[in-house]
């Protein structure tokens, strides 16, 4: 059986799938001035044999994203996973490991788009939990609240 075309396409059609096209693939852009930018924060793996910070890693994006709410144009919430934050439409992904080191805490963090086709920036932050913190925080967002260190022991 044998097709033929009676019609070809019309360049309005033309012109209107192309358009969608764009349009489709400006989705995977970065965010634009004045537009939210979604950050998806994963909780942070132990790779410390003490035990002293173990709920360190799945308190982090809490207080991160606690430290980061109110702030123009940003948008970081906590999610248990990849598919968490693919399913929220993040952005980007910030996740991590830390440890404690000659009685330091010690994190290592990298920023990600969501993707994960892209690094956007790898850091070390040292000091107690709440320096550790507010550097993640403000790294992100110079604007973060701060959290005060404890004297708790």
């Amino acid at each position: 059986m044998f097709f033929r075309q009676t019609q070809s396409l019309s360049w309005p059609l033309l012109v209107f799938l192309t358009l969608l096209s764009l349009d489709l693939c400006a989705c995977s852009h970065p965010s634009r001035a004045g537009e939210t930018e979604s950050i998806a924060l994963l909780p942070l793996e132990n790779d410390s044999s003490a035990g002293a910070f173990d709920g360190f890693g799945n308190a982090a994006p809490y207080l991160i994203a606690w430290q980061l709410d109110g702030t123009p144009d940003l948008y970081a919430f906590p999610a248990v996973g990849l598919n968490a934050a693919a399913e929220a439409h993040a952005g980007r992904i910030l996740y991590g490991w830390y440890q404690l080191r000659n009685g330091t805490l010690e994190a290592h963090l990298t920023l990600q788009t969501a993707d994960r086709n892209r690094t956007q920036s790898q850091a070390t932050f040292r000091g107690d939990p709440a320096s550790v913190l507010n550097g993640i925080a403000r790294s992100l967002k110079a604007s973060a609240r701060s959290l005060e260190a404890s004297d708790d022991g």
